[in-house]
């Protein structure tokens, strides 16, 4: 998987590798597009319309550029963590000092029943499916 351009799934018998499937060829085989429910529908012919105003970001869509509450999207990507840039969006400054890290600190530890996400891959459904009932599983230990 170091090759960013292929993804495979293991097949394993009994704990020994038997094969590996394209996850390409999966998608392509099941017929899987790509459904963004929250895009919005526009007509043609809204270039320089005015979507929506807000304090939360700028876009300069001609120059590339992203902007968050006056700082940049791409220097915050390189240099601020998830949660500095949360913070930003929620509160309207960076944190500037470390109690803000401290306190999140103790929410990267999620208490995660490895025979839970054992039994859901067994059962099958979606990885979405599995996901939802991973996290509820989460927050009811």
């Amino acid at each position: 998987m170091l090759n960013r351009s292929f993804r495979h799934i293991p097949i394993v018998d009994g704990g020994r590798l038997v094969g590996l499937v394209s996850l390409r060829q999966l998608v392509n085989a099941a017929r899987i597009r790509h459904v963004d429910p929250w895009a919005p529908s526009t007509a043609r012919g809204l270039e320089n319309v005015t979507v929506a105003e807000t304090a939360l970001s700028f876009i300069d869509g001609r120059a590339g550029r992203l902007v968050y509450r006056g700082y940049d999207a791409v220097d915050l990507a390189l240099r601020r963590s998830f949660e500095d840039v949360w913070h930003l969006l929620y509160h309207g400054d960076l944190p500037v000092d470390d109690t803000f890290a401290r306190q999140t600190v103790r929410l990267r530890d999620l208490p995660l029943d490895r025979d839970l996400l054992g039994h859901l891959a067994r059962r099958g459904g979606t990885f979405m499916s599995m996901l939802q009932s991973a996290i509820s599983g989460t927050g009811a230990a």
